[in-house]
């Protein structure tokens, strides 16, 4: 399997079954994305995005652990995030901000101008406004902080993968977690 630039060479089960042509089969992600289901519950297809193989790596692991969320790629840019999300489709795109080559506002932008059922939730350390804000205004449903809890970072997945419209903020960071400047009223964060 080619190995991106930059790529540590860590890869979950699932991506390499998709480049070996697995689940897949070859075909177009738009025909396999709504029919995965386990016992009787829709599982929700996650794209992890981030330019740190240690984050890649912890989200991966962490991700394993959850019932009804798969990972079905991994990706070390937002030019890799907008491939990725073309060949599998996911239900949400789990994306770091500041990332080299294509950022990931731009990379937001791309993915739900051109898969607006994909919803991007954005996990980052920038506590930056400006890049936080554009994002959102991109089509992300929410920001997370990377130092937040593991609970809320799975939350937040969990709320962008099953709804069923929006884009709205999907979780309500602490008050001491939100960057200032951003109205979290709107979306019901107290």
């Amino acid at each position: 399997m080619r190995q991106p630039a930059g790529n540590d060479g860590e890869h979950s089960r699932y991506e390499h079954r998709h480049h070996d042509g697995g689940r897949n089969g070859g075909r177009d992600a738009q025909h396999v994305r709504p029919s995965l289901h386990r016992a009787g519950r829709r599982v929700i297809r996650l794209l992890i995005v981030d330019d740190h193989a240690a984050v890649r790596h912890g989200l991966q692991q962490m991700f394993a652990t959850v019932s009804g969320i798969e990972v079905v790629g991994v990706a070390v840019d937002g030019g890799e995030a907008v491939s990725q999300t073309n060949q599998f489709g996911p239900d949400v795109v789990l994306m770091d901000i500041e990332m080299p080559n294509i950022d990931g506002v731009e990379a937001t932008r791309r993915i739900t101008t051109t898969h607006p059922t994909s919803r991007v939730v954005i996990l980052s350390a920038s506590h930056d406004q400006t890049r936080i804000q554009a994002a959102l205004q991109a089509g992300a449903v929410s920001y997370v902080p990377k130092h937040s809890d593991p609970d809320q970072v799975v939350r937040a997945v969990q709320d962008a993968g099953l709804a069923e419209s929006r884009p709205t903020l999907a979780t309500c960071p602490a008050r001491d977690d939100r960057p200032q400047g951003l109205d979290y009223s709107t979306s019901g964060c107290p």
